[in-house]
């Protein structure tokens, strides 16, 4: 009786020239591309053939590991993966297709069971140049990179006058302005103003219009706990830009991006 043809999957882990893991879910050892893979029937095949399209998004790989196929892969870095699906018709291997080539990303562990997140080559490339190369600062207002010092660009003891629907009203006139920011001029103070944080626990808006002695906050969450009375402190940001950066802050130098690119980043 002739039997019908099945497709199995073929899973090879390795670094540099050397081959870490070789399974697949078929009956018995098998040579593949001078590959020997050994069968491991725990593979969770429709899982690894739903998620192993194509695209190029992050995908898992479920199966129990041998205790020293699991402390390979624990105590390697930099580990590439390839999800293959064969065709087998008796003897002959056949219609060989590579659903997924890339590297493993997360590694996770539930009881006897290895997670393994599987990045394509596309999402990886993609990722490490978006982080390395932008049009805007890749630093944080004030971190080592970016080197501000925080309290200079901080108002402290400012006093709410009173909340009324989504505005805050603020007393300008009890506020600890820094030397740097009583240098802004109206306009600037306001543009910079709306990247500030205010320190209170709570998340608010962030539009800001100066009336005189007065500092009007407007589109602050409802949820908020501001009420007429408290003391705030408002740290301005930078908008990671590299005008922001030179005009006002003066710290070109320490900007961490690459400013003649286009706005997006590739």
């Amino acid at each position: 009786m002739k039997t019908q043809p099945h497709y199995y999957t073929f899973i090879k882990i390795w670094q540099d020239s050397e081959t870490i893991l070789a399974i697949s879910n078929f009956d018995s050892h098998l040579e593949v591309d001078k590959i020997t893979y050994s069968p491991n029937k725990t593979m969770s095949v429709d899982t690894i053939q739903s998620n192993s399209s194509l695209n190029p998004t992050s995908t898992t790989l479920t199966f129990i590991p041998t205790q020293s196929e699991k402390a390979s892969i624990v105590k390697n870095k930099n580990l590439l993966i390839q999800v293959l699906c064969m065709k087998i018709d008796g003897n002959n291997q056949t219609a060989k297709l590579v659903l997924k080539r890339g590297s493993i990303g997360d590694i996770g562990i539930e009881g006897s069971k290895m997670i393994l997140e599987i990045k394509s080559i596309a999402e990886a490339l993609t990722n490490k140049i978006n982080h390395r190369y932008s049009s805007t600062c890749r630093a944080n207002f004030g971190d080592s990179q970016c080197k501000i010092d925080l309290e200079k660009y901080t108002i402290k003891k400012i006093l709410v006058k009173g909340v009324i629907g989504s505005t805050i009203f603020i007393d300008m006139q009890t506020a600890e302005i820094p030397e740097k920011l009583s240098k802004l001029d109206k306009k600037t103070f306001e543009l910079r103003a709306a990247d500030a944080d205010i320190k209170n626990g709570t998340k608010i808006g962030k539009v800001f219009k100066l009336s005189g002695d007065e500092l009007i906050i407007e589109k602050h969450s409802t949820n908020s706990k501001i009420t007429a009375g408290d003391m705030l402190e408002i740290t301005l940001r930078c908008n990671n830009s590299y005008k922001s950066c030179h005009q006002i802050f003066q710290n070109n130098k320490n900007f961490r991006g690459e400013p003649q690119m286009s706005s997006n980043n590739i």
